[in-house]
């Protein structure tokens, strides 16, 4: 606590809830169980958004490319959007009910942050089923970045034109945490529509900077 030029300077320790009934040991899974889904959607995030970002550096650049470069340019914006719809619902997504792995992943998480105790046996046996679904997501982005970006970028190197870029995780995560500074404003009604598809967006309003 600083007042005026004075500074004062404490210890505060944290202690469990007393009204919580759960055990130390299901409140400690149960934490690390939210960390490790978080993780995973963050490593699923990452790969969309360079896929995204690809896809339009892609067609930005068929804007100045040759005709021959620009077919070949365009083709390959539509097989970053394909691989890309492989793992995320196009559309409304929960609302439409064309729901895929980010999906089921987004409602997994908010299912175990929602409820305060130990995750079930089904919920840690889901969990680890979707995470061997991305691992498969990011070998087919790491095949597709050694194999069709660098296709892309010798025809944008042959028409003198910058290279697309896939952008680190910790570049991504840098970039994200400064664009996500301000918080996200809601209004009621529309948190209401949503949560009448996906009753547990109300957990996530909790977890993150989201204003209603």
């Amino acid at each position: 606590l600083i007042k005026g030029k004075e500074t004062l300077e404490s210890t505060v320790t944290l202690v469990a809830d007393p009204k919580n009934p759960h055990s130390a040991e299901d409140r400690k899974l149960k934490q690390a169980t939210d960390m490790r889904l978080y993780d995973d959607i963050e490593r699923l995030g990452y790969v969309g958004d360079q896929l995204v970002a690809l896809r339009d550096g892609a067609k930005k650049a068929g804007e100045k490319a040759p005709a021959a470069s620009k077919a070949k340019l365009e083709a390959f914006g539509k097989a970053a959007d394909k691989l890309r719809g492989s793992f995320v619902a196009s559309g409304d997504g929960y609302i439409g009910g064309d729901e895929k792995l980010r999906e089921f992943l987004g409602t997994l998480y908010g299912n175990v942050i929602s409820y305060e105790g130990r995750p079930s046996p089904a919920q840690i046996a889901r969990r680890e089923n979707l995470e061997s679904e991305i691992g498969d997501v990011e070998k087919k982005f790491a095949d597709f970045v050694a194999k069709d970006v660098a296709a892309a970028n010798a025809l944008l190197a042959k028409a003198k034109l910058d290279p697309l870029e896939v952008a680190s995780k910790e570049e991504w995560k840098n970039k994200d945490q400064t664009a996500g500074s301000a918080p996200v404003r809601l209004d009621e009604e529309t948190v209401e529509q949503i949560a009448a598809q996906a009753p547990w967006i109300r957990s996530l309003i909790r977890s993150f900077r989201i204003e209603l």
